[in-house]
């Protein structure tokens, strides 16, 4: 299986609880793909080169993960859908 990262960008106002729950649902959508995580790790809150809806900063947390490439235009899907939750994201092939 191939290895990606995906880092993503949610808003500070979020609570903690809401902030840990979006990363456990990337996290299990990988999982249930039929991947393996091989790193989660927080990257902390960051301000951001400039306003993306209306945040000025944001917590970012990057995944590394080996998943079938089929499931990755699932992944970008759930991204899209929930703009509110994830302000920002990136997915690439390593």
């Amino acid at each position: 299986m191939p290895t990606y990262e995906t880092i993503f960008a949610i808003p500070t106002v979020l609570s903690e609880e809401e902030q840990t729950k979006s990363i456990k649902d990337i996290e299990d959508m990988i999982i249930n793909a039929g991947g393996t995580l091989n790193i989660s790790e927080a990257m902390g809150e960051k301000k951001m080169a400039y306003n993306v809806k209306g945040f000025e900063r944001a917590y970012y947390h990057l995944i590394q993960f080996d998943c079938p490439p089929e499931s990755i235009e699932g992944f970008k899907r759930y991204y899209n859908i929930n703009t509110n939750t994830y302000i920002r994201n990136m997915i690439v092939k390593i």
